[in-house]
């Protein structure tokens, strides 16, 4: 995948597990990643799967879900000024005030924090060619 622009799609990615700590929250995600030669998410690439993490520093945990395994149906992060609707972009390590939502069957994960730092790990599992236009 090198030279190729990847984002994340929250859409279609899972919360594997929350894990908190006392500088932190900590998600451990299986994502799913667009990979494009031009951008991802809109132009025709490749779709994977990759596990990653998602740390928020200083992390507090507003409303979570039922289950800490979720199927993300729908997601955005907000960091300061930014506001990522259902795609970041990888690499993704920001600072500012952190607004996270991950919405599933199994409910609503919410957590606000400051800073955000996305970091994949392992292999991508190739699942499919993608055609945008």
């Amino acid at each position: 995948m090198q030279n190729k622009h990847c984002a994340v799609e929250f859409h279609d990615s899972w919360v594997e597990a929350i894990d908190r700590t006392d500088e932190a929250v900590v998600l451990r995600l299986e994502v799913y990643l667009h990979v494009s030669d031009g951008r991802p998410g809109q132009d025709p690439g490749t779709g994977w799967m990759q596990q990653a993490t998602l740390t928020i520093g200083s992390g507090s945990i507003a409303s979570a879900p039922l289950a800490a395994n979720m199927r993300i149906s729908d997601g955005s992060i907000q960091v300061g000024e930014e506001y990522f609707g259902n795609l970041a972009p990888v690499p993704f390590k920001h600072s500012g005030a952190v607004t996270l939502r991950f919405e599933g069957a199994e409910g609503l994960l919410l957590v606000k924090g400051q800073g955000a730092t996305l970091t994949l790990h392992g292999e991508p599992r190739f699942v499919e060619e993608t055609h945008w236009h």
